[in-house]
């Protein structure tokens, strides 16, 4: 389905991160394999909401809000999965302050036969195996794959590839470089990354815009 201005509005104002409001973007026109999205119960303070801990010191995720990302999901005729939620500890650089909070996960997908190999890689039990299956199933470029698991290395005194102001923006739409002093990692992630601008400036200027303005 076509995006409308309408859609566009409401995928801007998701309680999520802006990567992830791409991310939606670029599964409704194809061009990403599958997806996920990871709502934090303490990040939901930075959209105004009231974000509390529960009797077990536990800071919780209102279940209105997976449900409202998921419903916006369905509108675009994209798979997901129901909401999964968890908790883990989080420690907090600018306070210090250090506890629980729960994480909420949904995986999605413009293709069904995507999603389900998206959710075989999550079973996926040796957690190396695991990162190496979601890394191919997300579409991130297969050397920064391979340098993310130790399985290609680089002598430690290379120099990093200089890159432009530009090329520092655009490598944030494709979020994947994990080697920056390998020129053929960095290239595969402007390439993809330039890829995904084209579409995101096209399709949502205003995102477009909050990247490319720093």
């Amino acid at each position: 389905m076509g995006l409308t201005s309408e859609m566009i509005a409401k995928i801007e104002e998701l309680p999520i991160r802006l990567d992830e409001k791409i991310e939606i973007i670029l599964e409704v026109e194809k061009a990403k394999p599958a997806s996920s999205i990871a709502g934090h119960a303490r990040n939901l303070l930075d959209y105004g909401f009231n974000i509390k801990m529960d009797g077990l010191g536990i800071y919780r995720v209102p279940r209105e809000i997976p449900d409202s990302v998921a419903q916006v999901l369905k509108q675009l005729n994209l798979h997901s999965t129901d909401p999964e939620f968890s908790v883990h500890p989080y420690n907090s650089d600018s306070t210090g302050e250090k506890g629980l909070e729960e994480i909420y996960g949904i995986m999605y997908s413009y293709s069904p036969t995507n999603l389900n190999v998206l959710i075989r890689a999550s079973q996926v039990e040796n957690r190396k195996e695991m990162y190496e299956a979601q890394g191919k199933a997300f579409g991130i470029p297969k050397r920064n794959i391979e340098y993310f698991l130790g399985k290609r290395r680089i002598k430690p005194d290379t120099v990093p590839v200089k890159l432009s102001a530009e090329e520092e923006r655009i490598l944030e739409f494709a979020n994947y470089v994990t080697e920056r002093r390998d020129p053929l990692a960095v290239r595969e992630s402007l390439s993809l990354g330039r890829k995904y601008a084209s579409i995101i400036r096209k399709m949502a200027p205003n995102l477009y815009n909050k990247i490319m303005s720093g």
